[in-house]
C-alpha cells in the first residue's frame, strides 16, 4: 500500500469544499448577512457574489474530481480564497470585528487572522494539487488516503470550531460583570 500525500490533499479539499458550500446553502440568509457586513461590494453585488458562493464552492470540489477538470476546479477555488482573503485582510486593516460565515450559521467563525491562516493554508494544498498536474488520478487513492484526507477535513473545521470557542470564552472574561 502506498501512500500518496498529494491524494490525501485531494480528498482533503474535495470533502472541505462540499461541507462548506453545503453549510453557507442551508443557511443562505444569514450567510449574505455575513458577505453583507464585510462592505467589499455594493448591496446588489454582494447578493449576486454571496448567492453565487456556495454553488462555486460545489462546483469547484466536484470538478476536482475528474484530472480533465481539475484545473478549472483549481482556479475557481483558488479565485475564491483570494476573494475571501482580500476581505478579511480589509477587515482586520479597519479593525473590526464581524463573523465571517466560513461554514454558514454553524460555525460562528470570526473574519480574523486565524481565518486568514485557513485561507493561506488551503490556497497551498490548491496550489500543491496544481504542481502535482497529472500525478493525482482517482483511481489510485486508496481507502486510506480517503479517510485521511477526510480526518484532515474534519480536523480543520474542529479546529476553526475551537478557536472560535476560545475567542468566545475570551471575550465573555473580558466583558464586566
Amino acid at each position: 500500500m502506498s501512500v500518496n500525500p498529494v491524494h490525501i490533499c485531494l480528498v482533503h479539499l474535495i470533502g472541505f469544499f462540499l461541507f462548506s458550500g453545503a453549510a453557507k446553502l442551508v443557511s443562505m440568509t444569514s450567510f449574505l448577512s455575513f458577505v453583507d457586513n464585510f462592505n467589499v461590494l455594493s448591496s446588489r453585488l454582494t447578493l449576486v457574489f454571496g448567492s453565487m458562493i456556495p454553488f462555486l464552492e460545489i462546483s469547484g470540489a466536484v470538478l476536482l474530481l475528474h484530472s480533465q477538470t481539475r484545473l478549472y476546479g483549481l482556479t475557481l477555488l483558488m479565485f475564491l480564497l483570494i476573494c475571501f482573503a482580500y476581505g478579511i485582510l480589509r477587515v482586520l486593516k479597519e479593525d473590526r470585528t464581524i463573523r465571517c460565515g466560513c461554514y454558514g450559521k454553524w460555525i460562528n467563525a470570526s473574519a480574523d487572522t486565524w481565518t486568514l491562516g485557513k485561507n493561506i493554508y488551503l490556497f497551498t494544498l490548491l496550489l500543491i494539487l496544481f504542481l502535482a498536474g497529472s500525478q493525482v488520478t482517482l483511481e489510485k487513492i486508496t481507502v486510506f488516503s480517503t479517510f485521511t484526507g477526510a480526518f484532515m477535513t474534519f480536523l480543520t473545521i474542529a479546529a476553526h470550531k475551537s478557536w472560535q470557542i476560545h475567542q468566545d470564552t475570551i471575550r465573555r472574561l473580558r466583558k464586566p460583570i
